[in-house]
């Protein structure tokens, strides 16, 4: 099973409601081999980002780029594969980087009143515009009923601070 989609436009962020580059999905694909999981992300453009912001508060998701999953088609998330980044305490240098080498990778498990815990791993790899998310479902015993696209939401997120409202969102479902 292969989909490819584009986004036109990028949720609620500052800036006049646009999100920059790094932030805006342009497509993604999903693919199932066996026990084998593949998403792809891709977003407008990124090289480098600039991460622990000085008006970013501590303890905060600052970056999110990855996949929401239904996979009990109860029509709300409760898994995640995701590459994030969360703004460590004030000790934390402000630090312009590739993104893989300062984000966490993890299938996560969400509960219904939003908060997530880490359960498995997934690989991301990072190739030009496209971000690879690739996991077997052995990881999670839910990720066995992922097998639809339509399971899936494509999601970033960009926390610029430092209040709540500063965040930029995009999605995509198909």
């Amino acid at each position: 099973m292969l989909w490819l989609g584009l986004v036109a436009a990028c949720g609620g962020g500052s800036g006049g409601g646009g999100c920059p580059d790094f932030a805006t999905i342009t497509g993604g694909t999903f693919t199932r081999t066996g026990t084998d999981l593949v998403w792809t992300l891709d977003v407008a453009a990124i090289s480098t980002v600039t991460f622990n912001q000085a008006t970013v508060p501590d303890n905060v998701l600052e970056y999110r780029w990855g996949i929401d999953l239904d996979s009990n088609g109860d029509g709300s998330t409760d898994l995640r594969v995701a590459a994030t980044h969360f703004k460590p305490p004030a000790a934390a240098e402000i630090t312009t980087a590739d993104v893989l080498s300062q984000t966490q990778e993890d299938v996560w498990q969400v509960m219904s009143n939003g908060a997530a815990s880490a359960v498995g791993n997934v690989t991301v790899t990072l190739a030009g515009n496209r971000f690879t998310f690739a996991t077997n479902d052995r990881e999670d015993a839910a990720l066995a009923a992922v097998t639809d696209v339509a399971q899936s939401t494509w999601k970033t997120n960009y926390f610029e601070g430092p209040n709540f409202d500063d965040q930029c969102d995009d999605s995509f479902r198909p």
